[in-house]
């Protein structure tokens, strides 16, 4: 089963407002679930890794925590800057998780939602065993569509399939928990989902797939063309069309 191209984390700085306009937020109760896990004290410090528009940052903005986010798109660090100006406890900053020079700093906790998949495995556990404090605390989550509750989804994986070489078949949640336990760097995983849905016009659901890195990708023309056969299939839906998701959050801590 083919998991994520990571050479595609590069294409969201060209859809970045597409990106924010059109993607999901996270369950309320995600973000509540992983700081009553992480046991984070007041004033504790996190990590957002692939902060992207800040979706997820926003989850912990405005609780008394001193929060960064950091992602490789400049383009997606401004938006995130201007829509959480008012968050004085969370700062933003370009740059790599693998690459980029955190100093003397420790985190309490490090989140990283919709982008883990992104990071390099040979390194990332690594990296965040030793940006993390004592007792501190990994929290990796995800949206996914449900294909499975879904004729409608299951004909749009079609398209893909068969238009997207880049597309990802499955999800990397199943090889993140065994790279999880293979690091030897965390206790055992708990594993949380939660199901929800959340309708979308048809042109909101046309810009959320323009902003799919596998689409994104796809020369000019093929995009075009995948987006089209997409529209055909959004006519045969009632509009708005009701999507089911799945969010799924892991939640290990430093040993």
């Amino acid at each position: 089963m083919a998991g994520f191209d990571r050479s595609l984390k590069t294409t969201f700085g060209s859809v970045s407002q597409l990106y924010d306009s059109s993607r999901p937020n996270y369950p309320s109760e995600l973000g509540d679930d992983v700081l009553t896990l992480s046991r984070i004290k007041d004033g504790g410090k996190i990590l957002d890794v692939g902060c992207g528009s800040g979706k997820a940052t926003v989850l912990f903005g405005g609780r008394g925590y001193d929060i960064m986010g950091i992602d490789i798109s400049e383009e997606m660090i401004h938006i995130a800057e201007k829509n959480y100006f008012g968050f004085p406890d969370i700062r933003y900053v370009v740059g790599s998780f693998e690459e980029n020079n955190f100093g003397d700093q420790l985190f309490d906790l490090i989140i990283s939602a919709q982008a883990w998949h992104w990071v390099d495995p040979d390194v990332g556990y690594l990296i965040a065993d030793k940006l993390l404090k004592n007792d501190g605390s990994l929290a990796l989550f995800w949206n996914f569509q449900e294909y499975k509750k879904s004729r409608f989804l299951q004909d749009l994986q079609k398209i893909f399939v068969n238009n997207c070489p880049k597309y990802p078949l499955g999800n990397d949640t199943q090889q993140t928990e065994k790279r999880i336990e293979r690091s030897g760097l965390f206790t055992a995983y708990s594993k949380t989902e939660y199901c929800w849905e959340l309708d979308f016009s048809f042109n909101g659901y046309l810009n959320l797939m323009g902003s799919f890195s596998w689409v994104n990708d796809l020369a000019e023309g093929t995009k075009e063309n995948v987006l089209e056969e997409v529209g055909k299939l959004l006519q045969s839906e009632k509009d708005p069309i009701r999507i089911p998701y799945r969010s799924t959050l892991l939640m290990v801590k430093k040993k």
